[in-house]
């Protein structure tokens, strides 16, 4: 299991970035041509705005699946598993 981070800088450009903004005549083109305008500019601004992550060092970035893990504490040894009835 991985331990990543984000890009946050890229998240913030795409929070604030506007795909119609600098369409000019904007109320003069019908609703289909606008979002098939919208979706080629955010494919276009995706493309120059790719999100950048570290390299990953397993040794350092990895976590032990065993350290997610929970026991069960049971007065008594079982030797069961526990079944929950909910």
């Amino acid at each position: 299991m991985y331990a990543h981070l984000i890009d946050k800088e890229n998240i913030k450009r795409e929070a604030v970035y506007q795909p119609l903004e600098e369409v000019e005549n904007l109320e003069y083109i019908p609703e289909e041509q606008q979002a098939e305008i919208a979706a080629n500019n955010w494919k276009e601004f995706r493309n120059t705005n790719r999100p950048t992550f570290a390299l990953i060092n397993p040794e350092q970035d990895c976590l032990d699946v065993g350290l997610l893990a929970q026991p069960v504490k049971t007065t008594e040894e079982i030797n069961e598993d526990i079944i929950d009835p909910s």
